[in-house]
């Protein structure tokens, strides 16, 4: 009998998710996926050795990029086409 298949670990928006159901999301939300067998990338998030799945969706994308400019920026940096 063959070793029972270890799923991975899933990381949604830099947090871990024991219970995500891949089909469950929806595919126009999605920005950033990033599959990592990297041990070191894995054990930021759980002890197990079974690779993981990163997945950024637009708004924490967006999110993020408007915190950084406006770290790095005093003047405000509109993006018309993102600004809701």
């Amino acid at each position: 009998m063959g070793k029972k298949p270890v799923p991975p670990v899933f990381i949604i928006d830099e947090k871990l998710d024991n219970k995500f159901d891949l089909e469950s999301i929806e595919p126009n939300i999605l920005q950033v996926l990033k599959l990592s067998r990297s041990l070191e990338e894995t054990k930021k998030y759980t002890n197990q050795n079974n690779g993981e799945v990163k997945i950024y969706t637009k708004d924490f994308v967006l999110t993020e990029l408007k915190r950084l400019i406006k770290a790095k920026s005093k003047e405000k940096i509109v993006l018309p086409d993102y600004d809701r």
